[in-house]
């Protein structure tokens, strides 16, 4: 299994994309949000809601993806592993 905590949960939530094979379009719609959210995110601009990590989560474990999802409350991080 792939380690990806050194990562920021931006670029966790891009990778995620990444494996899923969508566009922030696509990808935004499917989590409701529109492409410009999903680019913020993914820039890190503003926080991404614990609430889409889980989904996410959930995403990947369908399409046959070993995820664990973890929470750091030192930093109040939240990474996908």
């Amino acid at each position: 299994m792939n380690d990806i905590t050194n990562l920021r949960p931006s670029e966790q939530l891009r990778l995620a994309r990444y494996f899923l094979g969508e566009s922030q379009s696509e990808f935004g719609k499917r989590l409701g949000f529109s492409r410009t959210t999903i680019g913020r995110w993914e820039r890190g601009e503003v926080r991404i809601p614990v609430k889409i990590y889980a989904y996410v989560v959930n995403i990947l474990r369908a399409k046959g993806y070993k995820v664990r999802f973890v929470v750091r409350f030192d930093d109040d991080e939240f990474d996908i592993i």
